[in-house]
């Protein structure tokens, strides 16, 4: 889908494989946090967030992009989730002076998360519960969206889809209808669970 913008755009990758969302928060804003505070939090609070998200704070951004949500998954998040992840975009807005800043995250790909054998037993809700969690979030806050995955998958005992490229392509036209001025793209289908 060739668009110009009249310039290039450069990305910053920061990344762990398999991690929970809790490390990529900082422990001052889970302590401010109206869902969190006085809580003690599980999962290791600003481990990922102090070497390689506050580090940046000193870099003009955008927007962010955001895909995670496996290992939440797995411990069967739902309502809370939807608070850990208003908690990060709120902290992380705030590090960067800029409460309208665009947060764009990627849904969960279909997976038969009910057949694991962890300690948590997950079950076919599981997954439906975790969309409408994250869902929420465009609810709550603004300048956020997200894009779907449930046509990505080939098998559903696959957690990560062969065609990843989509799914940054997909990002890429929220990105650009939202922050780019290009308003005649067609950045997302409809959606029966939030209505936009």
């Amino acid at each position: 889908f060739p668009v110009t913008i009249g310039g290039p755009i450069g990305m910053i990758s920061s990344a762990i494989p398999g991690s929970r969302i809790e490390p990529w928060i900082s422990e001052e804003a889970f302590a401010s946090s109206p869902y969190f505070k006085g809580k003690k939090v599980e999962g290791e609070p600003a481990k990922f967030y102090n070497p390689m998200i506050r580090p940046l704070e000193s870099f003009v951004m955008k927007g962010f992009l955001w895909y995670q949500g496996e290992s939440n998954c797995f411990l069967k998040d739902s309502v809370q989730y939807t608070n850990k992840m208003e908690t990060l975009i709120s902290s992380w807005r705030k590090a960067w002076k800029d409460d309208k800043m665009p947060f764009y995250y990627v849904q969960l790909v279909p997976y038969l998360y009910s057949k694991s054998t962890g300690k948590i037993v997950l079950d076919k809700e599981t997954l439906p519960t975790f969309w409408q969690a994250q869902a929420n979030v465009g609810q709550r806050l603004k300048q956020t969206d997200f894009i779907t995955t449930t046509d990505l998958a080939d098998t559903l005992t696959n957690i990560h889809p062969w065609y990843k490229w989509e799914i940054g392509k997909r990002l890429a036209l929220l990105a650009l209808k939202h922050d780019y001025g290009k308003k005649d793209l067609v950045a997302s289908g409809p959606c029966i669970v939030t209505g936009k």
